[in-house]
């Protein structure tokens, strides 16, 4: 089984205010000459601050320069609760949700991953303003990770040039609604064009840098992202 870690994807509690920043996910693909093309997705409020439309830099411990250019934007609404067809004129904090899709050209990588892996990474600010878990106002980091592989009988890793792995895929758009009180069952369709297993987990929020997590609010963790009593716990 290849090993690897799948893009992040976390929605902050959906009490916003004028800032914007939701959630994301970094993946790659393998070209068939052999070189990666990136695809950076982020996820904003639509009563926020707008995205950009230029170019997203990805930061990589991979000795590569990865430039994602801007690709379109798509609407995930809510009209079954507000009757909402558009982003535009949504308030903050109705749910309402806007999808920016940046991809990369075919990228060279060389070499072999370390066991930590290779990170790739987007940061910005700022995360919704009022937001119940933290941390509210505090920087957006995103980051995906590719790790080296050895194939079933060797002792050798493959080299990236091989472009031995493609990352998964969330085909389903985020749920940016649930009802008070509901059981919430989050299904992104993940899929995986090379078969592997594929194994989900809760991740820190982290601020900034690969490796600063961020301060939850109190009843609130890693593994217990939501609220639903107290002592609960995602399951």
């Amino acid at each position: 089984m290849k090993k690897y870690l799948a893009a992040l994807f976390l929605l902050t509690s959906i009490n916003l205010s004028a800032s914007h920043l939701l959630g994301g996910e970094i993946t790659w693909e393998c070209k068939s000459n052999g070189k990666y093309q990136f695809t950076l997705v982020l996820f904003r409020d639509c009563g926020g601050v707008a995205l950009p439309t230029t170019a997203q830099t990805l930061a990589n411990n991979a000795g590569v320069s990865i430039s994602c250019s801007y690709v379109n934007t798509e609407d995930v609404l809510t009209s079954c609760y507000l009757g909402t067809t558009s982003c535009s004129g949504s308030s903050a904090g109705q749910g309402n949700i806007q999808k920016y899709i940046y991809r990369s050209g075919d990228v060279q990588l060389s070499g072999t991953p370390p066991a930590t892996g290779w990170y790739f990474s987007w940061s910005d600010c700022c995360r919704p303003a009022i937001i119940s878990n933290g941390p509210a106002n505090a920087g957006y980091y995103l980051k995906s990770v590719m790790y080296p592989y050895t194939p079933p009988g060797s002792t050798t890793a493959l080299t990236a040039s091989s472009c031995y792995d493609n990352s998964p895929q969330f085909l389903d758009q985020p749920s940016p609604v649930s009802c008070s009180g509901d059981s919430v069952e989050h299904i992104q369709l993940s899929f995986d064009r090379d078969s592997d297993s594929l194994h989900f987990l809760f991740s820190p929020v982290l601020v900034n840098s690969p490796n600063t997590a961020a301060s939850y609010a109190t009843g609130y963790s890693a593994t217990s992202p939501t609220h639903s009593g107290t002592g609960s716990t995602a399951a």
